[in-house]
């Protein structure tokens, strides 16, 4: 990956856990840190082992298809055993730059067009962006010669659009804004990872990651061997002990499943006022998703080994769909820019996602049991053995279900009838020079984490910036 620099797994790790990577699929001169921590538990072992006894293959690396159980990299800086993210990794490297000019504690209110504002057929010109300071009631004006890109982030950049006349229609002529571009699909088609947890206690684990909240004396320790030589249990960060599991391999429900999303009819689990246009998208997706997750190349489901439990505290045991029907929403309800959107993921709209989890907790009762997972002598707290019907379980599901921190698909790039925002070329529709440059524009979401795919959308527009450059000459 351009981004990337990473660096392979201690020796003794490779030895001890059987971390293996391909140095073909990695890069070596990127900005963003990635590799393993310095200290790995001890029982993220017995989850790759349980996953191998139940015929689970560990993949060698990701190499761009999360499939099968694996170690996963961190964005961790191995010099330091810190995160590695875009401040360090980017704005660090480039604030000295003079053509960089950074404001902090600003706040976007609106973006601003030619004076005439009206869509044309080569577009609308963005000329500027409109913000205002803290306690300070001046609306100021950021003025733009070539491009505007928008980084808002998923939330915030269909606020943005929103705000300035770019969306919705109907929504738009609610709150009394002049209509600009009519793109239906603003706000629309969100997406995340919904994630739900199982809860053991491990009676034959020493030490997990709950103890440094938890047990004052080891979390000194392992603080002062953290910054005396940069290892210990200060160092491990995210869950890298993972698995990523196609419908077939966790369930032999697959064709029952798959039928459930089948015969339901394209706006069925959608707003009710969803626009045409909308919902063509949305059944474009939802075919793409039923012939890729009918195969054994696209996982269905994430399993999450947090390293959590031991004989004192619980651990939760996440299982995430990396490919939910459910649909949510940003919009406006404000004219004010310092009001927040109304933000709904409408987790679980679509009653399929739930029957996921339902077989997914069915699998891991299944890990559970063998011998690997056994060796740690676990107890099911949560859902608990009492919860044995679809029905309950399902339930417990849509009580308990969380963000994954993975939203994205709110300005999808995806054509203009079928509710897309931004083109191939990152272009908003009906403009002539408004990028948007984040993962609001990610159509489906990826069955993996979104931070290498947000970076290569980072990498790939500057790229286009330069090509497009030359026609402002």
């Amino acid at each position: 990956m351009k981004s990337e620099t990473f660096t392979p797994p201690k020796q003794e790790h490779v030895t001890q856990f059987g971390i293996t990577y391909d140095s073909s699929v990695h890069g070596f001169e990127g900005y963003v840190q990635s590799g393993y921590p310095n200290f790995i538990y001890p029982q993220n072992k017995n989850f790759q082992d349980a996953m191998k006894s139940l015929g689970v293959a560990q993949s060698q690396d990701q190499a761009g298809s999360a499939l099968g159980a694996f170690w996963s990299p961190n964005s961790i800086d191995p010099r330091n055993m810190t995160r590695s993210y875009a401040r360090s990794a980017y704005y660090d490297n480039f604030v000295t730059r003079e053509n960089l000019h950074v404001y902090t504690s600003r706040h976007v209110t609106k973006l601003i067009t030619e004076e005439d504002g009206e869509e044309r057929e080569e577009g609308i010109k963005i000329c500027g962006v409109e913000y205002v300071k803290p306690g300070d009631a001046t609306k100021y004006v950021a003025k733009a010669e070539k491009e505007v890109i928008v980084s808002a982030g998923t939330v915030h950049t269909p606020q943005i659009l929103q705000l300035s006349g770019i969306g919705q229609k109907s929504l738009l002529e609610k709150l009394g804004i002049p209509l600009l571009v009519e793109l239906p699909g603003v706000g629309q088609n969100f997406q995340d990872h919904p994630v739900v947890t199982m809860s053991l206690k491990l009676e034959n684990v020493e030490h997990s990651v709950i103890d440094l909240g938890m047990n004052a004396t080891w979390d000194a320790e392992s603080k002062e061997l953290f910054y005396s030589s940069r290892e210990g249990p200060w160092t491990a960060g995210s869950p890298n002990s993972v698995a990523f599991l196609p419908l077939s391999t966790y369930t032999n429900q697959t064709e029952r499943l798959l039928g459930a999303y089948t015969i339901q009819e394209p706006g069925q689990y959608l707003r009710s006022d969803s626009e045409p246009a909308v919902t063509a998208g949305f059944q474009e997706q939802r075919q793409i998703l039923l012939n890729r997750l009918a195969g054994t190349n696209t996982a269905a489901m994430e399993f999450i080994w947090l390293s959590g439990a031991n004989r004192r505290f619980q651990m939760p045991f996440s299982i995430s769909v990396t490919h939910p029907f459910s649909r949510g929403f940003i919009e406006i309800n404000s004219t004010d820019p310092l009001v927040p959107p109304i933000v709904d993921l409408r987790t679980g709209s679509n009653p399929v996602d739930l029957d996921l989890f339902t077989e997914a907790f069915r699998f891991n009762r299944r890990l559970i049991q063998t011998p690997a997972i056994q060796e740690l002598i676990p107890t099911e707290l949560a859902p608990g053995p009492q919860l044995q019907a679809d029905e309950e379980l399902r339930g417990f599901s849509k009580a308990g279900v969380s963000t994954g921190f993975h939203p994205c698909g709110t300005s999808a790039m995806q054509p203009r009838e079928i509710g897309g925002v931004v083109d191939h070329n990152l272009l908003v529709y009906g403009t002539k020079n408004l990028r948007i440059v984040d993962a609001s524009i990610i159509p489906l979401i990826p069955g993996s984490h979104l931070s290498s795919t947000v970076y290569a959308i980072g990498e790939k527009v500057k790229i286009l910036f330069f090509l497009s450059s030359f026609r402002y000459f």
